[in-house]
């Protein structure tokens, strides 16, 4: 059975294939076992990888189908704009591990991008190991940087399978995000997909190897039974990693949490811990990346790229500029981004909501002066907090606690440490409002059944302030009558709805149910909607549909949602307004709610955000001035949003009527994290590069619409149509019928109402236009027209001789531009590099064909048409081909021979500088574990002189580091000698394959005419 090479065309289990990688199957399986790695051109299947033992496949459905040769002078002309599109589908499918300057990124998605945008992917592209930490600022679109950084390493043959880690609540918006903008399929793992997937193939089926793309949600990944499976996806018997990218959102939730005086690791740093060496390249996204402790920082990084960082008490500043992105909203210059109006809607308490805080605040201070302790405090926080908010959730709190309050039994000793535990759990951050009031309350009736009895003063507190609730928790208070107003003033216009928008933020679903019941009054139908943490995600998605859809198609105006909800939402299109009902006692909070409107997409020049005061209650006035402290505080909102927030409940507690910021973590957070001022450029560097990406790709309207006019037209059905609308016409066509087996792209050219979309063929051309789609070179319509085009390539089935003529004016001599394709293959078998290599000459009547290197840019400057020439002039140029077919051979050949020197040199010194950087990386973090460690056995160092300050838990985790570190230098001396032994492999050439490509012949007009006549 003879084996296919990469590059070439293969029919499999009746399927067709490109040859992506061929090699060994691995050390566990017979020597005759090849695994071959193939992408789909089926177009019912077009891009679907899969990977096969070809000796194990059926050999009856097996066939490699013969490869491109020298064009058949005696076949039909192709039309020039044919044959120039079989190039340009391959140049703009054709991955290289070369590098070099141009960008196809920008090029293959539906996005409007920003020049700052461009920043990442340019950064990612100087690293041997993309390993980048994207710090932006809430809004400016990480996404989309992401999405950029994915596509150019797709585009480069860098990588294949990814892999994205998200909240659960954000699982689907990266999967509809990265279709929508970037039109990559990813498949979400969840409980269904794996019942699912057993189902159809079988117990044993691993979802991790069920496709190339995939997204799971941190806190599923954490299941034994999903750990297991990942780690089974791997064998760990090949050179390469089995994951090629690793993108991790919300990254700063992985770093060890703080404590007093050290860092602990949570079950989401173990998973990154297990996970990570697993993966080539990684991302990790978050708009906080510090939080305030050195050490959590710095396992962050070394969770990111661990020859660069260690965990450890300081950071490697050198080492953080390479990976680091740190740009805040105001850092750019040039970028209208929306002003953002912060106003307090000032109400005052009537006197039955004066008495209840009263009472509360009375209530507090009696209780912590008879047990006072820590987890008590987190008891009384709740209240205070709920109290805040709305009267709903104050009573339903008050109720758990009345329940708590009769099951006291002073004989149980409090376990501090259990306590500690159940009142961490349920401030952790949620995504699902149902887990996180069920653990409040749980944590509160833990918390109650260890304090002391109620003496007779507090019962008669507790009494009065259970009866208030009760009494009022169902009627509208000051403040839902004031929002009321506020609606009615920015929401109606002559005595109806208008087209405005408003997004109600609370931290509590009871405040959520309570605000829908208010509003329902003023609903006339389907105005109002609600989202919870919770909801179904298709649920979510409708809500998300619905508030995103313009307003003259959709009659919702208001959404009620809870921070839990909030997490990764984007609702800027249609909506200004927003209201916190009540004000998050973390700053970051507030800060993320605010991102849903206030954000890159944003049309409005102006955002208002609102939040409620009360004038005449001290805490309310308080909350006031921490909004006005920490707006000048946003670049440090990671660090300071805890030390707020333990601030406010100590002054809600009456524990203290002050404000400190004294912590020094603000200070630390200013040495570790140092802003990207390169942001404040105008970006020229990176627009020239966007600018010379395109011209050298060739990446133009007529040149994308002539590979899709004449993939369609080889196909057998009608090209592009014109639109009749005067200000598209020049940009835009329509397409009214693809082939039967592109049926899959029909649903790309159309809106949800069925009417055909007018596709915008001018690259960049981004317009709000509901009626338009842009058709980039990752869109289903332009990767099957690309796809077409390479099957033609193999004679089995091609509609094309690739032979062909221009007719040129100005031209003394008939000319040649010959074509070929060009792969260079590696040691591992994997594509190194694809070109198109042109030799442009003058032909000979007996031979002695040229290369001419002036030739090519006089000729492809030139303009030329293309009409029926005499049969003698055809034969002609039939002939003359032929008689130069050897020496055309022998040039291209000659040529390939020189690429193949150059692209070896480049290889070899890119292979040098790779294995001498990682080689130095892993030497310096060596030498400092065994610094820390000498220090640590000697007692000397910071670790050393802090360890009596430690807590139990803290002193287990610093044995633990400890550990961890003696682990690391074993690993890092095995990497010294393995890494740069890997790095040299996997740029050394193990092939080189050409195949002819397409012969054009320039016919100089003054000849054409002349044989005519």
């Amino acid at each position: 059975m003879s084996l296919p090479q990469i590059g070439q065309l293969v029919q499999v289990r009746n399927m067709t294939f490109i040859v992506n990688d061929v090699a060994a199957a691995g050390s566990d399986m017979s020597p005759a076992c090849t695994k071959v790695t193939l992408e789909c051109v089926d177009n019912d299947r077009l891009g679907h990888i899969m990977e096969v033992i070809w000796e194990r496949e059926n050999d009856q459905t097996l066939h490699i189908y013969s490869d491109e040769t020298f064009p058949d002078v005696n076949d039909p002309f192709d039309h020039p704009d044919r044959v120039d599109a079989l190039e340009l589908a391959i140049l703009w499918s054709s991955p290289s591990v070369l590098g070099g300057p141009k960008l196809m990124s920008p090029f293959m998605g539906a996005i409007q991008i920003e020049d700052y945008q461009l920043e990442p992917v340019s950064r990612a592209l100087m690293l041997p190991r993309v390993n980048l930490l994207i710090a932006d600022d809430v809004g400016l679109g990480k996404t989309i940087e992401a999405g950029l950084i994915v596509n150019e390493l797709l585009a480069r043959g860098r990588i294949k399978k990814i892999l994205i880690v998200a909240p659960a609540s954000l699982t689907i918006q990266w999967q509809s995000e990265m279709e929508e903008k970037f039109q990559l399929e990813f498949k979400i793992i969840d409980r269904d997909y794996l019942l699912n997937l057993r189902r159809e193939y079988g117990l044993n089926a691993n979802p991790f190897t069920s496709f190339p793309r995939l997204i799971i949600s941190i806190d599923y990944f954490k299941r034994e039974q999903v750990k297991n499976l990942f780690a089974q996806s791997d064998p760990g018997n090949n050179a390469l990693k089995s994951w090629d990218l690793l993108i991790l959102d919300e990254a700063h939730n992985a770093a060890p949490a703080g404590r007093q005086n050290y860092v602990k690791d949570s079950d989401r740093t173990k998973l990154l811990q297990a996970i990570t060496p697993h993966f080539e390249h990684k991302l990790f996204l978050t708009a906080t990346p510090h939080n305030g402790f050195t050490y959590s920082f710095t396992a962050l990084l070394e969770l990111l790229d661990p020859l660069r960082f260690n965990r450890g008490p300081e950071v490697d500043q050198k080492q953080r500029d390479l990976v680091m992105i740190r740009r805040l909203k105001e850092n750019i210059m040039n970028k209208n981004f929306a002003v953002r109006s912060i106003v307090a809607i000032t109400i005052e308490n009537n006197d039955t909501d004066a008495k209840l805080f009263d009472l509360l605040n009375s209530y507090i201070k009696a209780r912590l002066e008879t047990s006072n302790t820590t987890q008590i405090s987190f008891a009384m926080t709740m209240l205070k907090k709920r109290l805040l908010s709305s009267p709903l959730a104050f009573y339903r709190s008050i109720i758990w606690h009345n329940y708590a309050i009769g099951e006291i039994d002073e004989s149980n000793v409090a376990d501090e440490k259990l306590l500690l535990k159940i009142t961490q759990a349920a401030i952790e951050t949620f995504s699902d409002d149902n887990e996180k009031d069920e653990l409040e309350e749980n944590a509160v009736k833990e918390v109650t059944r260890v304090m002391k009895r109620l003496n007779e003063k507090e019962k008669t507190l507790l009494s009065e302030i259970t009866r208030i609730s009760s009494d009022s928790y169902q009627k509208h208070d000051q403040k839902a009558l004031k929002l009321l107003e506020y609606i009615k003033n920015k929401l109606f216009s002559g005595g109806g709805w208008n087209n405005e928008r408003l997004i109600i933020f609370t931290e509590y679903k009871d405040s959520m149910e309570y605000l829908k019941t208010i509003l329902d009054k003023i609903d006339d139908g389907g105005r109002i909607l609600t989202l919870s943490g919770g909801t179904d995600n298709a649920k979510r998605e409708e809500v998300k549909y619905e508030f995103q859809t313009d307003p003259e198609k959709s009659r919702v105006r208001i959404l009620i949602a809870t921070d839990a909800a909030s997490e990764g939402l984007n609702l800027q299109h249609f909506c200004r307004y927003l209201i916190h009902y009540e004000i998050p006692w973390n700053p970051n909070k507030m800060e993320q709610r605010n991102g849903r409107i206030d954000r890159h997409g944003q049309k409005s020049p102006e955002v208002f955000i609102n939040h409620f005061i009360y004038a005449n209650n001290e805490d309310s006035l308080f909350l006031q001035v921490i909004i006005d402290k920490v707006r000048t505080m946003r670049e440090d909102m990671g660090a300071i949003s805890d030390i707020i927030e333990k601030n406010i409940e100590k002054v809600m507690l009456g524990k203290s009527r002050t404000l400190d910021f004294n912590d020094n973590r603000r200070d630390i957070i200013k040495r570790d994290i140092k802003r990207d001022i390169a942001a404040k450029y105008e970006y020229s560097g990176l627009i020239e590069s966007f600018e010379e990406s395109k011209k050298s790709m060739k990446i133009n309207l007529a040149n994308i619409k002539k590979i899709v006019d004449n993939a369609l037209k080889i196909s057998g059905v009608k090209g592009i149509e014109p639109v009749l609308d005067e200000g598209l016409k020049n940009m835009c066509g329509l397409i009214k019928e693809v082939p039967l087996s592109w049926q899959s792209v029909k649903k790309h050219l159309k809106d949800k109402n069925g009417n055909l979309l007018k596709l915008i063929f001018e690259p960049n051309k981004y317009l709000e236009r509901e009626d338009t789609a842009i058709m980039h070179l990752a869109h289903p319509l332009i990767k099957f027209s690309i796809s077409e085009f390479r099957k033609q390539l193999f004679s089995f089935n091609s509609q094309m001789s690739r032979l062909t003529y221009k007719i040129v004016d100005g031209l003394d001599k008939v000319s040649i531009k010959a074509s070929a394709r060009y792969l260079v293959v590696g040691a591992l078998g994997h594509l190194l590099h694809e070109e198109v290599i042109s030799v442009y000459g003058n032909p000979g009547e007996t031979g002695g064909f040229k290369h001419n290197k002036s030739l090519e840019a006089e000729l492809e400057n030139k303009e030329f048409s293309y009409t029926e020439i005499s049969t003698e002039l055809a034969g002609k140029i039939r002939i003359l081909i032929e008689k130069n077919k050897k020496n055309i051979n022998a040039e291209i050949g000659a040529k390939i021979s020189d690429r193949h020197e150059k692209i070896e040199r480049t290889l070899a010194k890119k292979a040098e500088k790779d294995a001498e950087t990682v080689e130095k990386l892993i030497n310096e973090r060596i030498n400092e574990i065994k610094k820390r460690l000498d220090d640590f056995m000697n007692k000397t160092g910071e670790e050393y002189r802090q360890l009596p300050l430690f807590t139990e838990e803290e002193a287990q985790q610093f044995r633990e580091n400890m550990k961890w570190l003696d682990y690391r230098l074993a690993e890092l001396k095995t990497r010294l000698i393995k890494e740069p032994e890997e790095i040299t492999r996997h740029y050394q050439i193990k092939d080189e394959k050409s195949f002819f490509l397409s012969i054009t012949v320039y016919i100089p007009a003054k000849l054409a005419g002349e044989a005519r006549g």
